[in-house]
């Protein structure tokens, strides 16, 4: 399992160096991370905290007994916001989900740790949303090589907006993170059994597919204006 969650990790960064050598030369940032924060840090070395941010997530899962049903996954995708013309060209964002799940022995379900972040940035219009969610996981059906599983439960969101005044050409940004809301997800999973070590000799490696709905409302500039909306991508993972 350490070695599929050091792999899992590292596709994560990897995405962030991509996204890092495209953006403007002012990210956006992330409401909860402080990397907005003039004179902050890099969006690399700003990508690489939150890949240690995830594994601090994740380490409880990892100390469980390996035979609890553990599962990580990562999904990349789009991120339609609720009412996103309130975001202007921000109403559709890049996104990326981490999903951690274990099953405790005897429960039909498991138990679930998300974080989803997303964001879009261009020079007159920027936005950014995170999520990070408690909930429960349920297998809907699972065959040899396919599963599928639904879920939800509560979430902490928090979101940046940043505007260029068209008089003084000045940037104004505007952050909120303290609103709660829900999320809703469902996925389709084609599992490969693998022989990855001694210890783990059928781990399944998965790809899919997944839809998540969430809700909350934040209030940027003065206004309520949805953080949460449909976010839909590809995942790759192992055990869920």
């Amino acid at each position: 399992m350490k070695k599929i969650t050091v792999a899992i990790l590292l596709i994560a960064l990897l995405a962030g160096f991509a996204r890092a050598e495209g953006a403007p030369s002012k990210p956006v940032g992330y409401p909860y991370m402080g990397f907005d924060k003039p004179g902050g840090v890099t969006s690399v070395v700003g990508y690489a905290a939150r890949g240690f941010f995830l594994l601090a997530l994740i380490t409880p899962l990892m100390a469980l007994p390996k035979d609890q049903g553990d599962g990580l996954s990562l999904t990349f995708g789009l991120k339609d916001l609720d009412n996103n013309k309130d975001w202007g060209s921000a109403g559709s964002q890049e996104a990326m989900i981490f999903h951690g799940n274990v099953t405790p022995e005897g429960w039909p379900f498991a138990l679930s740790i998300d974080y989803l972040q997303s964001s879009h940035e261009s020079e007159k219009h920027s936005g950014s949303t995170e999520e990070v969610g408690l909930g429960i996981r349920k297998k809907v059906f699972e065959t040899e090589h396919f599963s599928g599983f639904a879920g939800g439960g509560p979430a902490l969101f928090g979101a940046v907006e940043e505007i260029e005044d068209r008089e003084t050409l000045e940037d104004s940004k505007d952050r909120d993170r303290d609103a709660l809301g829900f999320w809703l997800d469902a996925g389709l999973r084609l599992i490969f059994r693998t022989h990855f070590s001694d210890e783990r000799p059928n781990l399944p490696i998965t790809l899919g597919a997944d839809v998540r709905y969430s809700k909350a409302k934040v209030r940027l500039f003065g206004e309520k204006k949805d953080a949460g909306g449909l976010t839909a991508g590809f995942s790759i993972g192992s055990g869920w």
